[in-house]
């Protein structure tokens, strides 16, 4: 099957969900195009190149946007002309409210082509400001993707009950989440008493954990507690870090890099405010790390609580329980790591996330051949 990925923000640089779907599609025999803007959100990259492949069966394109703001970018009917030259099966657009998911819904007609809709917000913009103007969108442009999608796939409940409220059929929403890889990452025998964090180093990822730092470095000091990533909030690591050696801040890590540094941890912390699903805590899982994640989103079905790791409730009081619950109980580490391992096997490794998304496809394109006046 020729498949499309409609993407505004792309990059080739950083392990994204969307690059790790494709390249377990590709390994079932799908012929996958990315097409974008070729520009990451994080804005670490900016890509000058019209096209590339990834690996065979897999290219990205590239088409220019006009303008963005934020994370809502806007293209012209290039983007719609690109789609047709391009010929696929289906078009597999993302997230409800922005804007090229409309521009895709509403020439549907004109391309012929069954859309389905990948939604990973739960919730509404938090920005006041720009709360007001997404429902101005949603209630002027959103109906029209709602009404022209085919098939929605939301990546938890949480996904799930946001699309419902939009008064979206349950019937055309199916539940097929994020994955993980777990050939790659694999459990270590040879590990080092470390807590780790790897994520965006801002408010919304390290409010929680951030201050109980000093008090878990000062409580556990042949333990280490390290960061990895890069963000906003990377000033009020470092003021840590040269209070006590055994805090550090590693930085930004390239994605080859990640399941090494995942392998040498002993504990994994995930403690975001809001979290549209957390691959990262996949990750960490399928190296046998038991995960400490807030209750939000997704993370809620990723971790089983009590078994393969921690849920917590907005509290960095709770937080610090947990983590020290697992620094010192060894047993209870061993076990959940274990059971962790098994979860991803079992419910989120990429080659079964793809079978179900190619199945979800196969589906839509039948239905949509069948209900066409054009057969």
């Amino acid at each position: 099957m020729k498949i499309l990925q409609a993407l505004d923000f792309f990059s080739t640089e950083f392990g994204t969900p969307e690059l790790y779907l494709c390249k377990a599609m590709k390994r079932s025999g799908d012929k996958i195009v990315i097409l974008s803007s070729f520009l990451s959100h994080k804005k670490y990259v900016k890509k000058n190149s019209k096209e590339t492949e990834i690996e065979p069966d897999i290219k990205v394109i590239k088409v220019p946007h006009l303008f963005y703001v934020g994370d809502w970018m806007f293209f012209s009917n290039k983007y719609i002309k690109e789609i047709s030259k391009i010929n696929p099966e289906i078009i597999n657009i993302h997230e409800l409210r922005l804007p090229l998911s409309y521009l895709v819904a509403k020439n549907k007609k004109r391309l012929c082509k069954p859309v389905v809709l990948t939604q990973h917000a739960y919730k509404p913009v938090q920005n006041k400001f720009f709360r007001v103007l997404y429902y101005i969108w949603m209630y002027t442009f959103g109906k029209t993707v709602i009404k022209n999608v085919d098939k929605f796939i939301a990546l938890s409940n949480a996904q799930k009950d946001y699309l419902i409220k939009w008064d979206i059929p349950k019937d055309k929403i199916e539940i097929i989440p994020s994955g993980v890889d777990t050939n790659i990452f694999l459990p270590s025998k040879d590990k080092n008493n470390e807590v780790v964090f790897l994520g965006t180093y801002d408010k919304n990822k390290l409010n929680y954990y951030l201050p109980i730092i000093p008090e878990l470095a000062k409580k556990y000091p042949k333990w280490n507690f390290v960061f990895y990533g890069a963000g906003s909030w990377d000033k009020q690591i470092n003021l840590i870090t040269k209070k006590f050696k055994n805090v550090y801040n590693r930085g930004f890590v390239p994605k080859e890099k990640v399941p090494e540094i995942l392998k040498k941890g002993k504990i994994f912390v995930l403690p975001s405010i809001n979290e549209v699903f957390g691959l990262s805590a996949c990750e960490a899982s399928s190296c046998g790390l038991p995960c400490i994640v807030n209750k939000t989103g997704g993370l809620q079905e990723i971790v089983e609580d009590g078994k393969t790791g921690f849920i917590f409730d907005n509290n960095s009081e709770e937080l610090k329980k947990k983590i020290e619950l697992l620094i010192e109980n060894e047993r209870l580490r061993n076990s959940m790591s274990k059971k962790a391992r098994e979860r991803m096997i079992k419910y989120f490794d990429w080659k079964d996330i793809a079978k179900k998304t190619e199945k979800a496809y196969d589906e839509v394109v039948k239905d949509f051949k069948r209900k066409s006046p054009l057969k």
